[in-house]
C-alpha cells in the first residue's frame, strides 16, 4: 500500500522557528559593541555598519544594484578599538526571507596591528539556507585582538553575501 510505504529520510525537515520579536534571545556574553568600526572588501552594496545596528530588519550586502554582483570571496574588517578577549561569536543571517547571499562556509581571522592575521576559525553555517537562525560559535580557545576579520568563502547563491548582525 503506497499510503504505508516508509519515507526516506531526504523528505524529513526539521526547523528551529526564530524567537519572536520583543521576546528575550539566549545570548552569549556579547560585549558591548560601542566604539567598533567596520570596514568591507567591497564598498557598494550595503553599508557594513548594519552588523552592529542592532536592527535584525537590516543587512550588510556585497550586491550593487548598479555595478552589479561582487563575487566571493567577501569580508568585514572590524576595529574592536582596543585589544579584546572573546571566546566566540554569533552571526545573525538575513532575516527577510530571502536567501540570497546566506552564508555558508567563512573564515575568521584576528589581528593585534591590522596588517598582520591569523587565522583562528574556519568552518561552515549548517543548514543556514533551510533554518537562518543565530549562528553561534565557539573557538577552541579564548582569543584576543583588536582587529577581526570575518570572510564569506561560500554562500547559498555562490555570487555575493550578506549578514544582519554580528556579536562577540
Amino acid at each position: 500500500d503506497e499510503r504505508r510505504r516508509a519515507r526516506p529520510l531526504s523528505d524529513l525537515g526539521l526547523f528551529l522557528e526564530p524567537a519572536i520579536a520583543g521576546q528575550p534571545e539566549a545570548r552569549l556574553n556579547t560585549l558591548a559593541r560601542d566604539g567598533w568600526s567596520v570596514q568591507s572588501s567591497y564598498s557598494g552594496g550595503a553599508p557594513p555598519e548594519r552588523l552592529f545596528d542592532g536592527d535584525p530588519r537590516t543587512l550588510w550586502h556585497t550586491h550593487d544594484s548598479v555595478e552589479g554582483e561582487s563575487g566571493l570571496p567577501q569580508s568585514v574588517t572590524i576595529d574592536l578599538g582596543a585589544p579584546t578577549r572573546f571566546s566566540g561569536f554569533a552571526a545573525l543571517p538575513r532575516q527577510d526571507g530571502n536567501q540570497r547571499g546566506l552564508i555558508t562556509r567563512w573564515r575568521l581571522e584576528s589581528s593585534q596591528d591590522g596588517e598582520h592575521w591569523q587565522v583562528i576559525g574556519e568552518d561552515g553555517f549548517s543548514n543556514v539556507v533551510n533554518n537562518p537562525v543565530r549562528q553561534v560559535v565557539t573557538l577552541e580557545e579564548a582569543q584576543t585582538a583588536r582587529y577581526l576579520r570575518f570572510t564569506a568563502l561560500e554562500a547559498a547563491d555562490g555570487i555575493h553575501a550578506t549578514l544582519a548582525e554580528f556579536d562577540l
